[in-house]
């Protein structure tokens, strides 16, 4: 019977990932964070709202201004693009520009077609368009503007980067379709 010997070669660190070891006596590891479409609206989530393919709700040229309209762009991981929820649980919840948490999405009454522009107002506006509901089944952001629903909309069914975001009646397209993600 012979001996069974192996050489562990020892180098120097450098911190790269081949270097880093995680040790599990007996505990398991922490759980992972939920999917994304688990997203819990109501706690304070900092998150990018994805619309199909790459395409992200983004703020155009990063103007923080009250009544900058909406669209969608390409994934670029810049501060137009990412938002906080708060709100008051089930579904319900505001979404504010992260780097300008003053400003919401929401309406300012423009009118687009049969619809309404989505734009960036103040939090506390009084029309209440700010206030957004999610419904985590057919993925779509909704509120009420002049007592009727509207759905958060790609504008004339595109899914392209420049498309202007607006507020449409509900009908299920793929235009309105919006899934969170936790900012990574």
């Amino acid at each position: 019977t012979g001996v069974q010997t192996c050489a562990l070669p020892i180098w120097k660190c450098h911190n790269g990932r081949n270097q880093k070891f995680v040790f599990y006596y007996g505990a398991k590891p922490h759980r992972p964070r939920p999917p994304a479409h688990h997203v819990k609206l109501n706690q304070n989530a900092v998150v990018r709202i994805l619309n199909g393919g790459n395409n992200v709700v983004d703020v155009p040229f990063r103007r923080f201004n009250v009544n900058q309209r909406m669209h969608i762009w390409n994934r670029n991981n810049t501060v137009a693009q990412i938002f906080r929820t708060v709100g008051a649980g089930h579904g319900r919840f505001k979404l504010l520009v992260n780097a300008r948490r003053h400003l919401a999405l929401g309406s300012n009454f423009s009118r687009f077609g049969a619809g309404y522009r989505a734009v960036l107002i103040h939090t506390n506006s009084k029309n209440g368009t700010q206030r957004l509901h999610w419904n985590r089944h057919n993925k779509r952001i909704s509120t009420k503007i002049r007592g009727r629903a509207f759905c958060l909309d790609a504008a004339h069914n595109k899914n392209k980067r420049g498309t202007a975001l607006i507020w449409w009646r509900c009908h299920n397209g793929r235009n309105q379709k919006f899934v969170f993600y936790y900012r990574s």
